[in-house]
């Protein structure tokens, strides 16, 4: 299996963004989490219209499994935002003394949506490939049975 320099060079990127996200104070980790948040369905939605087939199939999916952990993910990020500009101040909920998991939680709302949309977008996947084997195997035996009878 090869990859081009550039897709590696992405997916370095990516990965470092994310972990960056749990070591950077608040200030700069929930503006990087809050435009993951929001720029993540331009991926899905872009490749279910520009794709065709089983990647299509693959956006879909995600689509579908990842709506409702991204609704709720935005319907808490919009809460938080809110008592951001009301207050003026950064809500400290990330660095609490008594919660040391804070970053951790708000990372899991982030990206539970892209996991669920990945998980869902494998199985509608898998599911067009086996339809598709199925609806190919249907086929053969009624072309088989054609040469038998002499038609080509």
């Amino acid at each position: 299996m090869q990859f081009r320099l550039r897709t590696l060079l992405i997916l370095v990127t990516v990965v470092a963004v994310i972990c960056a996200t749990f070591v950077a104070p608040s200030e700069i980790a929930v503006p990087i989490l809050g435009l993951i948040l929001w720029i993540s369905p331009v991926l899905w939605l872009s490749g279910a219209y520009a794709c065709r087939g089983r990647r299509q199939a693959f956006f879909l999916g995600g689509m579908v499994a990842g709506i409702a952990p991204y609704l709720a993910a935005v319907i808490l990020s919009i809460a938080y935002y809110a008592e951001w500009i009301d207050d003026g101040d950064w809500p400290n909920i990330l660095e609490q003394d008594d919660d040391p998991l804070g970053k951790f939680r708000v990372a899991v709302a982030v990206y539970l949506p892209g996991v669920c949309s990945l998980i869902g977008g494998a199985l509608s996947w898998f599911a067009y490939q086996y339809q598709k084997s199925t609806a190919v195997e249907d086929q053969v035996p009624s072309l088989a049975r054609e040469e038998a009878e002499g038609n080509p």
